[in-house]
C-alpha cells in the first residue's frame, strides 16, 4: 500500500490522546510474536461484579486511538456488567507499526489470544465489537476463528460498512483508483454463524444503512439482528440506546447458555502492566495529517461518538 493510501485510510490521532503515564489502572501490554511490533497497548477493563460472563474485545473506529474510547469503555462495562479489552492498531496511540489490514487484523487475533488463552476465558463468552472501520477487523477475526473451529460467542458491529474499500471509493472519489479490496465484510458473513448484532443510524451519510441492510442480509447466522436508530448519523447514535440494544441482545442469545460455564481469576501478572523500554510519546506528525485526515470523514467519527456519549450521565447507566 503507498504512502498516499495509508495516510487516506489510516488518520491516526496526533498527538495520541493517552500516554504511558495517564491510565496506570488500565493500561496493559499484550505480547505478540511480530519483532516490528513485540508488544501491543490495551486498556484493560475488569468488571466490578463477580458476575460479569462476557468479555468483550473492542475494535475502535478511525481517527481515534484506545485513549479516546476510555470514557465510553468505563461506561459499557459498569452498564452492561462485562469485562472489556480494547487494543490498539498499528501507529495509533502508543502503538509502533504501520497501519494496514494485514497488521490491524493481527493485532485483533494477538487480542483473542490474549483474552482466550492467556487470561482463559471460554471463547464462547468472548464478544467482538467493532465499530465502524473496526467493523472490518472483528467480521475477520470472528470469520477466521469461526472457520478454524473456535466458538465465538458473539459479534456486535456499529456503522459497519460492506467492505472499507466501498466507502473510500464513495468518499475519496478522486481517489478511487487506489483502492483494491480491503476488508470485505460481505464476503466474512459468510461464515459468520455466531449471533450477530448490527446497529446503524438510518440518517447516517458517510456509511449509509445500506451497507449494514446488505451485511445482516448475508450473515448466515439464525440469531442476527439490525438495530436501525431512525434519528442517527455516524456520529450521533445515542449511548442509552446502544446500550439497550446489547442488553438485549445479550439477554436473548446468551443468558441460559452461558451461566454455568467456567471462569478463570483475572489477576493479570505484573509483566504485562510494564511499559517496554522503547516506548516514548510520539511526536505530532504535521506532514499530512490535517489534509488526509479531513479528506476521510471517518478520522473524526469515532471521537464524536465518544463526545455524545459524555453527555450521559453515569446515573443514567446505573437506572
Amino acid at each position: 500500500m503507498s504512502f498516499v493510501t495509508t495516510k487516506l485510510l489510516y488518520p491516526y490521532p496526533k498527538p495520541p490522546s493517552y500516554s504511558i503515564a495517564s491510565h496506570p489502572e488500565h493500561l496493559i501490554w499484550i505480547p505478540t510474536a511480530d519483532a516490528a511490533t513485540p508488544l501491543i497497548p490495551c486498556f484493560y477493563y475488569p468488571s466490578e461484579s463477580e458476575n460479569a460472563r462476557f468479555f468483550l474485545i473492542f475494535c475502535h473506529g478511525n481517527g481515534c486511538d484506545i485513549g479516546s474510547m476510555h470514557t465510553l469503555m468505563i461506561d459499557y462495562r459498569s452498564a452492561l456488567n462485562v469485562h472489556i479489552l480494547a487494543f490498539e492498531f498499528p501507529s495509533y496511540g502508543l502503538c509502533s507499526g504501520t497501519p494496514s489490514e494485514a497488521a490491524i487484523n493481527n493485532h485483533t487475533k494477538h487480542a483473542f489470544h490474549f483474552v482466550h488463552n492467556i487470561i482463559g476465558w471460554p471463547a464462547e463468552n468472548i464478544i467482538f465489537y467493532g465499530h465502524s472501520m473496526g467493523s472490518g477487523t472483528a467480521c475477520f477475526a470472528t470469520s477466521y476463528f469461526l472457520q478454524n473451529h473456535i466458538p465465538i460467542g458473539g459479534l456486535i458491529l456499529q456503522s459497519a460498512f460492506k467492505s472499507l474499500s466501498d466507502v473510500a471509493r464513495d468518499t475519496l472519489a478522486i481517489f478511487r483508483y487506489l483502492f483494491t479490496s480491503i476488508w470485505n465484510n460481505v464476503e466474512e458473513m459468510k461464515f459468520i454463524t455466531c449471533p450477530v448484532l448490527l446497529m446503524h443510524g438510518a440518517r447516517d451519510s458517510l456509511i449509509a444503512l445500506e451497507h449494514s441492510q446488505r451485511l445482516c442480509d448475508a450473515c448466515v447466522s439464525d440469531k442476527k439482528h439490525l438495530a436501525v436508530i431512525d434519528y442517527g448519523d455516524h456520529n450521533t447514535i445515542r449511548a442509552e440506546d446502544r446500550v439497550e440494544h446489547i442488553r438485549q441482545f445479550l439477554n436473548e442469545n446468551f443468558l441460559n447458555n452461558h451461566q454455568r460455564l467456567p471462569l478463570p481469576s483475572l489477576h493479570l501478572d505484573e509483566k504485562y502492566w510494564t511499559a517496554p523500554n522503547s516506548v516514548s510519546q510520539p511526536a505530532v506528525d504535521t506532514a499530512t495529517g490535517g489534509l488526509f485526515s479531513n479528506l476521510l470523514g471517518l478520522s473524526t467519527a469515532s471521537v464524536n461518538v465518544v463526545s455524545s456519549s459524555l453527555r450521559w450521565t453515569r446515573s443514567s447507566l446505573s437506572s
